[in-house]
């Protein structure tokens, strides 16, 4: 009862008879009745800038995983809102251009799975969550049905971020271990000396995250090795870097437990 002829509105619709042409509307939202389309047309030449549902352009079509302080929920709807801190995780499907431009935006996932209700309803608000995610359009985000968990408070030094140079990197590296992820079979480590690079290797500098820290994930399909890893250690193992937005790297083929320095 509150649009107006003229409103410009962000529709998620759905097509369900086959025979009908009507659409009926899964998502709504509405846009302020002063914006024109040509404010519309010149806001979609930035990457970066905010379309109508709130979400900016270059993180449309996003796969993988944010990090965030809770903000509001609804258990019995499966709904929350989080205020986004790191995009530490990235997948394959992703089609964001750049995922990090959520940061700092409170964003709403809807459809949480009912066998992770009970983290929902134990999380207060203030507290810090790793939730799997992607955005098949609108204004809201779907949960991605595979990570959903509590965190420790954000800080920068548990999201590490690659090296521009790096990304792209086959090889090896010899590292020693910083923080270890039982959950998610992975890894902080850091960065002792890069190795022979590898066929398919793209980094443009591969020597750029010497002395840096990364995330190192991938131990799920050699668990017993990692059981036996330790906080100190010192490892020598093949990296990949697979998407371009991620800031994980894959453990692959040799890994290798080394003495002392």
């Amino acid at each position: 009862h509150q649009l107006k002829v003229g409103d410009l509105l962000d529709l998620q619709v759905q097509h369900i008879g086959r025979q009908s042409d009507h659409l009926t509307v899964r998502e709504f939202g509405r846009t302020s009745a002063t914006e024109s389309t040509s404010d519309a047309t010149s806001s979609s030449d930035s990457p970066n800038s905010v379309n109508a549902a709130g979400l900016p352009k270059a993180f449309h079509g996003f796969l993988g995983s944010l990090v965030g302080t809770l903000v509001d929920k609804d258990v019995e709807k499966g709904t929350f809102t989080v205020k986004v801190q790191a995009v530490p995780r990235v997948w394959k499907r992703n089609r964001a251009g750049n995922p990090k431009s959520i940061i700092g935006q409170e964003v709403v996932v809807e459809g949480l799975a009912s066998r992770f209700l009970d983290v929902l309803l134990t999380t207060r608000k203030g507290e810090t969550l790793e939730v799997a995610a992607r955005h098949d359009g609108g204004a809201q985000l779907a949960f991605a049905g595979e990570m959903f968990r509590k965190v420790a408070p954000y800080q920068a030094d548990d999201y590490p971020v690659l090296a521009e140079a790096f990304r792209g990197f086959q090889g090896n590296v010899t590292a020693t271990i910083v923080k270890k992820d039982p959950m998610l079979y992975g890894l902080i480590v850091k960065i002792e000396s890069v190795g022979e690079s590898r066929e398919g290797n793209r980094a443009k500098q591969a020597e750029s995250m010497v002395g840096k820290t990364a995330i190192l994930a991938g131990f799920w399909q050699r668990k017993e090795q990692f059981a036996g890893l330790q906080v100190g250690d010192r490892i020598q193992t093949g990296a990949k870097h697979e998407v371009a937005g991620s800031d994980v790297l894959m453990a692959v083929e040799t890994l290798r437990k080394l003495g002392a320095e």
